[in-house]
């Protein structure tokens, strides 16, 4: 399967339990945005702010998402025993200034599919920024 087959089947109404790994985008009082994985074979919930937030409210209510959708999609309750919530890392990629949380958010979302713990600082920002939209004028997304 390619990378977008992964992550999008185009299925308007997807069994999330079906995939290996979803993500979700995280708008943060309408002014920042973070990112939320899902590694359902790992059941793993993990949190990615590039601004350090552990973001456990929304690993919370990312948790309770998946009992709500498994009792829709499986008619049973959701098991979470053995799932774990992971807070932003140390070794997430930090921004330093107010405005390029898009952007490390947009790359955690691009790396993540791959298998690649995303490793990108601020000092790469502006590549990412040109690349992302050499691939937007291509109609490639992130260069799959």
């Amino acid at each position: 399967r390619t990378r977008t087959q992964a992550c999008d089947d185009g299925q308007k109404n997807p069994n999330l339990f079906a995939k290996r790994l979803f993500v979700a985008p995280v708008n943060v009082s309408n002014m920042h945005w973070c990112l939320a994985a899902v590694e359902v074979d790992k059941k793993t919930v993990r949190y990615y702010d590039s601004m350090g937030s552990t973001g456990a409210a929304y690993l919370r209510a990312l948790l309770r998402y998946l009992a709500d959708e498994h009792q829709d999609k499986r008619g049973a309750p959701f098991d979470d025993a053995g799932w774990t919530m992971v807070s932003t890392t140390a070794d997430t990629p930090q921004q330093s200034n107010g405005i390029d949380c898009g952007i490390f958010a947009s790359y955690c979302a691009h790396y993540l599919p791959l298998g690649v713990h995303p490793t990108f600082s601020q000092q790469d920002v502006l590549r990412l920024r040109k690349r992302m939209m050499a691939d937007t004028l291509a109609n490639k997304i992130h260069g799959s």
